[in-house]
C-alpha cells in the first residue's frame, strides 16, 4: 500500500515523530491544521469524520474537539497504541487496517486524509483508496485531501532546489530510489502528483466538485502543495 521509503522509514521513527513530516508537533500546530480543516471541509458540530492515514492521532484528537464524532485508521499498530495514550477523546475510535480496505458500514460527513495520498505506492492504490474513501461519504460530504503535491505548481518545486525529487517519482522505477538516495546523498523518495482533474478522473466525478486552495502559512510543504476538497453530489 504505502512507498518503500514511507514504509522503510516512518516505523523506524519514535511514534511521537510519526506526524507532519516526521518531526515533533505542538499541540498549538496541531489546533491550527484541524481549524483549516474544519474551515475548508466545512465540517460542523453534528458531523461524523473519518480520518485515514490518522498516524498517532494529533491532528484526529483536534478534529473531535470540533465534530460530533471521529474514526482514525492507520495500518501502524504502535502508531496508534500511542494515539490512544496521548490523543484519546470520549468521542474517537481508533482502527488498525488498511486505509484502502477499511470495512465499516458506517457513512461520514468527511473524510480526510491529511498528507496522506501522495505517500500511496501506485496509482493503482490511491484510486482505490480515493473511490473506498468516495463510497464513505453522505450525500453532500467533503473528501479533505491536506498537503498534497499540486502538479500545476512542478516548475516551481523543480526550480526550488529541490527538484530531483519532482522528477524521479516519473522516471525511476520503486526499486532505484534507495539507489538515487545513496547516489546523490539524498532523499529520494516517491510522491503522487494531483491536480483537480485528475482527482476529478480518479473519482469519477464533474471537475466541478472539486476546490483546490492554497494556504501558504498552513502548509509544512508550501512550494508544490494544495489542499484538495471534493464534495459528494
Amino acid at each position: 500500500m504505502w512507498s518503500r521509503w514511507y514504509q522503510e522509514t516512518w516505523q523506524s521513527l519514535p511514534a511521537a515523530y510519526r506526524s507532519e513530516g516526521g518531526g515533533v508537533i505542538s499541540d498549538e500546530k496541531y489546533r491550527e491544521i484541524a481549524d483549516n480543516i474544519v474551515r475548508l471541509a466545512r465540517i460542523g458540530p453534528d458531523d461524523s469524520v473519518l480520518d485515514l492515514g490518522c498516524s498517532i492521532g494529533g491532528i484526529t484528537c483536534q478534529l473531535a474537539m470540533r465534530c460530533q464524532r471521529v474514526t482514525g485508521v492507520d495500518f501502524v499498530a504502535d502508531s496508534l497504541d500511542f494515539a490512544r495514550q496521548h490523543h484519546a477523546a470520549p468521542n474517537v475510535e481508533y482502527f488498525e487496517a488498511d486505509i484502502s480496505k477499511f470495512e465499516t458500514d458506517e457513512m461520514f460527513d468527511g473524510v480526510v486524509l491529511n498528507n496522506v495520498i501522495h505517500m500511496l505506492d501506485s496509482w493503482t492504490v490511491a484510486r482505490k483508496t480515493l473511490r473506498h474513501s468516495w463510497n464513505r461519504l453522505k450525500p453532500g460530504g467533503r473528501l479533505y485531501l491536506g498537503e498534497v503535491p499540486d502538479e500545476r505548481k512542478m516548475w516551481r518545486y523543480a526550480t526550488s532546489g529541490h527538484g530531483y525529487r519532482c522528477y524521479a517519482h516519473r522516471l525511476l522505477p520503486g526499486w532505484a530510489f534507495p539507489l538515487a538516495s545513496r547516489l546523490t546523498g539524498r532523499q529520494v523518495n516517491k510522491m503522487l502528483w494531483f491536480t483537480p482533474q485528475k482527482l476529478a478522473r480518479l473519482l469519477a466525478c464533474p471537475v466541478g466538485r472539486v476546490r483546490a486552495f492554497d494556504e501558504p502559512e498552513t502548509l509544512l510543504n508550501p512550494i508544490e502543495r494544495t489542499h484538495f476538497v471534493v464534495t459528494k453530489d
